[in-house]
């Protein structure tokens, strides 16, 4: 970690190995089921970083994570030494902010990388990557212990999805109201 009076930043190197690692996958009815991978060999890179310059400020991290199936659960696996499903190599975020009078706006983007959902004898299939935008307005009432916020989720209105079959909501305007009781 790096602290100096303007920047943050912060990094992390792992290298886990993991033994009776379950994940739930979905059978051929469609309803999720808690299998044991036995062993999953995990190692990643974790940064962040955030630079304040009076008004402004940008942050952002990035996450690479490689987690691997090492024990094939059958002779039929073929899963062995792939990215597990639905873990994404490589995640991104980015977000830039500033204040005018007391109001904070700050516009956020984050990628993810595309990810496995079956395993296949010839070619895996995967769900592409995405690159999501939100907007955001905080502003707190000085009178009274109150915090007004309006996000605007997915500006974009992109199409994506987390899970196969399950897609994600397009834009969404969100008012929050917050009341600190002390």
């Amino acid at each position: 970690d790096l602290e100096l009076k303007k920047i943050n930043l912060k990094s992390t190197l792992y290298f886990m190995n993991i033994s009776d690692m379950i994940i739930w996958q979905t059978i051929e009815n469609g309803s999720w089921m808690p299998q044991n991978i036995n062993e999953v060999y995990s190692r990643g890179f974790e940064s962040s970083f955030n630079v304040r310059i009076k008004k402004f400020s940008i942050s952002g991290n990035y996450c690479f994570t490689k987690s691997i199936n090492d024990n094939p659960i059958s002779i039929l696996d073929n899963s062995l030494g792939k990215q597990l499903r639905y873990v994404p190599l490589n995640k991104l975020n980015l977000a830039f902010g500033f204040s005018y009078k007391s109001v904070q706006f700050l516009f956020n983007n984050s990628y993810t990388d595309k990810v496995i959902t079956s395993y296949g004898y010839l070619e895996d299939k995967y769900l592409d990557s995405f690159i999501i935008s939100d907007l955001i307005a905080k502003k707190k009432i000085n009178f009274i212990p109150l915090f007004l916020e309006i996000k605007i989720s997915n500006l974009m209105n992109i199409s994506y999805q987390t899970y196969q079959n399950y897609p994600n909501p397009g834009r969404e305007i969100l008012l929050t109201i917050n009341y600190i009781i002390n």
